[in-house]
This record gives C-alpha cells, sequence and structure tokens, in this order.
C-alpha cells in the first residue's frame, strides 16, 4: 500500500489537501471519499469502509476539504457549498489525468453530498457505484441527482437527522436505482443521542450492508 499526500490550489486560491491510496498491485477500481463538513475521512463511518475497499483491492482518493478552518471563517453556508462543488472538481481533474480506472465507487456524507451532485454526470463517471450517507436532501441539487440518479446506490439516512423531510425523502426513495435506509431515531452523525452501544450497532449494519454492496456489485463488473 502507498500512500500519496498532495494538494491543488481550490476556490478562492485556497490549498485544498487530499490523500491517495494505491494497490501494490495495479487496480482498475477508484473509491473517492467526499466527507462532511466536520465529519474527517478518520470519522468511524469512513475508515472502516475505507477498510471494506482495501480488502477488495481497490485504490483510495480521499479529499480533505478543511472548511472548519480559519480560512473559511468569512464564508457563508452557499459559498461553502460553491467551494465544495469547485474543489472536488478539481481534485479528481488533477488525480484521473495522470490515471483512469475501469470502475468507480463514490463514498459521500452530509456536505460531501454537495460535492457529489455537481460531478455525478460526467460521462467518466456513468457507470459508477454511489454511497450516499446522510445526504443533504434539504438541498435542491441534492435531492434532484438522487431522485434521476441512473446508478446503482446505497443511502442511509437517519429521522433525527434535521436533514430529513418526509415529502422529500419519498421522492428519492422512488427512484429503483437506489437502496435507502432510513434509521429511527438515528441523528446526522449516524448515532443514537445518548446511547454509545446502540451507535455501535448502528455502525456494524451499515458497514456490514455497504461491505454486501460491494461484493455484489463488484461480482457484477466481472
Amino acid at each position: 500500500m502507498k500512500g500519496i499526500n498532495n494538494s491543488i490550489t481550490g476556490f478562492k486560491g485556497i490549498e485544498v489537501p487530499y490523500r491517495f491510496i494505491k494497490q501494490e498491485k495495479t487496480s482498475n477500481q477508484l473509491a473517492i471519499f467526499l466527507p462532511g463538513e466536520g465529519y474527517t475521512n478518520s470519522r468511524p463511518l469512513f475508515h472502516f469502509t475505507e477498510d471494506v475497499f482495501m480488502n477488495h483491492a481497490t485504490d483510495l482518493l480521499e479529499i480533505d476539504y478543511q472548511y472548519k478552518e480559519k480560512a473559511y471563517d468569512d464564508f457563508s453556508m452557499e459559498e461553502i457549498c460553491e467551494a465544495v462543488q469547485y474543489d472536488v472538481t478539481k481534485v479528481l481533474d488533477s488525480v484521473l489525468a495522470e490515471t483512469s480506472y475501469d470502475q468507480y465507487y463514490f463514498v459521500a456524507k452530509s456536505l460531501g453530498t454537495i460535492g457529489l451532485s455537481s460531478i455525478i454526470n460526467k460521462p467518466e463517471f456513468e457507470h459508477a457505484k454511489i454511497i450516499w450517507l446522510t445526504p443533504l436532501l434539504i438541498r435542491d441539487e441534492v435531492l434532484e441527482a438522487m431522485v434521476h440518479s441512473q446508478h446503482s446506490s446505497l443511502s442511509f439516512l437517519g429521522t433525527n437527522d434535521r436533514n430529513y423531510e418526509m415529502p422529500r425523502y419519498e421522492r428519492m426513495i422512488q427512484n429503483p436505482n437506489i437502496v435507502s435506509s432510513l434509521i429511527p431515531h438515528v441523528n446526522h452523525g449516524m448515532q443514537f443521542e445518548g446511547d454509545t452501544l446502540g451507535s455501535i450497532d448502528i455502525l456494524k449494519k451499515v458497514i456490514g450492508d455497504i461491505e454486501r454492496f460491494v461484493k455484489k456489485t463488484m461480482i457484477e463488473n466481472e
């Protein structure tokens, strides 16, 4: 396993770091991780999902935008949303200019689902598989991307997530390409408030579903 740390000049000239992790043997699969504003690539949902992909001989690309840092203190929420779309595009353009893959996977959480929505219809990602973690359904661009997506996808959302609205969720689940789990009483962090062991059970369920999804889609691609 070889990890390469790099960065690009992103929105308004601010540097955006990323980490490109390559298998020892050449892989034809790349999993791209788009974290939330405060939910980084090292947090449990992403950490264990990365393990799933590494166990299936997949290269990884972690985009580590730093929107909680001082450089973004004066940004409005709309500017942050504009930044994530710009920054994700720039990182992908930079990395994929030098290498390409037969199969792409996207794992996006929260703010990362805005970045994902802006690039998922690019021709090179036509057959990509998607894992939507706590998608921002209250954002029109995310909802419309999910409603119209032709990509085989998983989605996870909790009823205590501030971004959950039943009418929007019901629109999204009409898309037969998305297998969605709506988990009662779980918040935006995919946790139960005040119930650590219960939250661990949810983590185990989500990672188990992701493992089965990855296995299934990789068999279909053979």
